[in-house]
């Protein structure tokens, strides 16, 4: 961290600022606004009377209309433009019976970086994923039933409207 100059209108006080994960497009005025700094989904704000006094509804959306909780920057700590790693809720309960552990660790000691990094390349591979481009559409979900199918599951799909055409595979 390193304090602004007093003639840039912003606070000198680490704590006067906050950081969230999302879309550009997703900021509300007022954010985009407050928005100081920053690379790719990862946006600092500087809020000297913190994130309380925003004036931000919520908004329903997908992932391009979406940002993370705003959480305040402190001393020495390190922010990556990447996703942040996931924090399980310290008061978890896994309620799971000893067989059911006993799979999941089976399963888990099977994955690596590399083959999840394989998995999601070739299912990130297709042109296009759009609802507006039927072929495209069909040709992932093709892709994935094919996925869902190979590793034992029985496939259906759930066809539905939405902004337009659109199916669920649910395995």
């Amino acid at each position: 961290y390193h304090a602004p100059p007093s003639s840039s209108g912003l606070s000198g006080s680490v704590g006067d600022y906050y950081y969230a994960f999302g879309s550009e497009s997703a900021l509300p005025e007022e954010l985009r606004s407050k928005r100081v700094g920053g690379q790719g989904r990862l946006h600092i704000f500087h809020l000297p009377e913190g994130p309380a006094m925003l004036q931000v509804d919520a908004t329903v959306g997908n992932r391009r209309s979406a940002i993370s909780v705003l959480k305040q920057v402190t001393e020495r700590m390190e922010l990556s433009h990447t996703f942040p790693p996931y924090e399980m809720d310290k008061d978890y309960k896994n309620h799971q019976g000893a067989a059911a552990k006993q799979i999941e660790k089976e399963v888990v000691s099977k994955l690596t970086e590399d083959g999840l990094m394989a998995e999601l390349k070739e299912v990130t591979s297709f042109k296009s994923r759009s609802f507006r481009d039927a072929q495209a559409s069909a040709d992932v979900q093709s892709f994935l039933r094919r996925k869902f199918e190979a590793t034992g599951y029985t496939v259906c799909l759930h066809t539905f409207m939405g902004a337009g055409p659109a199916t669920n595979i649910v395995a």
